[in-house]
């Protein structure tokens, strides 16, 4: 298997970014990259604001839909805004499959306009 992972913010593609195919591990894959979101602070607190990471094997013909995970951004700040946290997910759709992620969020910083934000960065 050749999986990769596209994670989006709420499943909309306009915030869709894609991992590297793992071509080395199979049905066990790993990504090592980062991936880089920005939100408002006052989001964080929003139940409604998902991480969806869908997982993918690639084929020649046409990309095969594995599974995906669903993670509430706030149940993420709420677990541990300032440091790394490791957490494990069961993938809906593939069974027994899991998916460990490994994410933090940054530093607050003042955008252009008078909000707060906050930026996460995913390795998975």
């Amino acid at each position: 298997m050749k999986v990769y992972a596209e994670v989006s913010i709420n499943g909309e593609s306009k915030t869709s970014k894609r991992t590297t195919v793992d071509k080395d591990r199979g049905t066990n894959p790993r990504w090592i990259c980062s991936l880089d979101y920005t939100f408002k602070e006052a989001s964080l607190q929003n139940q409604g604001l998902l991480v969806v990471v869908k997982l993918y094997c690639e084929r020649t013909l046409e990309d095969r839909y594995i599974g995906e995970v669903k993670l509430p951004v706030k149940a993420l700040f709420d677990y541990g805004p300032r440091v790394e946290n490791v957490l494990t997910y069961t993938v809906d759709g593939a069974g027994d499959g899991k998916l460990n992620i490994l994410y933090s969020f940054g530093n607050m910083f003042m955008a252009p306009k008078p909000s707060v934000w906050k930026k996460a960065v995913w390795v998975m």
